[in-house]
């Protein structure tokens, strides 16, 4: 969040007209205090559950998220390269920043897995061509 509202003048016009960094920013800092207020109450239990019950933990913060950052204009692709470091979407970048504060340490490249699995359950998340949308 604090990265969105730091984003120069300049970067910024570059984004599309609709696009909402600060409503975003407020409303990604407004999920990461209840996610807080999670992480509190079960006191680093978190890296104690299996794999299994991060991994479903994981997708529906990814579903979350995504949902969130689509309402602002935020592109929600899962686009990216482990091999190339600056390659990865905004959605990736944001779920991986996330994922660390509330100790799901998932690299990005499993960030971008994750955000496939959820396009998958959530149909409005599916991620549309901008140069030719279905009409």
């Amino acid at each position: 969040a604090e990265q969105l509202r730091a984003l120069p003048c300049d970067l910024e016009k570059l984004l599309e007209v609709d696009v909402n960094t600060l409503g975003c920013a407020d409303m990604i800092e407004e999920l990461l205090d209840k996610l807080r207020g999670v992480d509190q109450l079960i006191e680093g239990k978190a890296k104690s559950y299996p794999l299994a019950v991060k991994n479903e933990v994981s997708i529906e913060m990814a579903v979350r998220v995504l949902r969130v950052l689509q309402e602002y204009g935020i592109k929600t692709s899962a686009t990216g390269h482990a091999n190339f470091e600056n390659s990865w979407s905004d959605a990736v970048r944001i779920l991986h920043l996330i994922g660390k504060v509330i100790g799901l340490e998932w690299e990005e490249l499993t960030w971008r897995d994750k955000i496939m699995e959820a396009q998958a359950v959530d149909e409005k998340l599916k991620v549309r061509s901008q140069r030719h949308p279905k009409k």
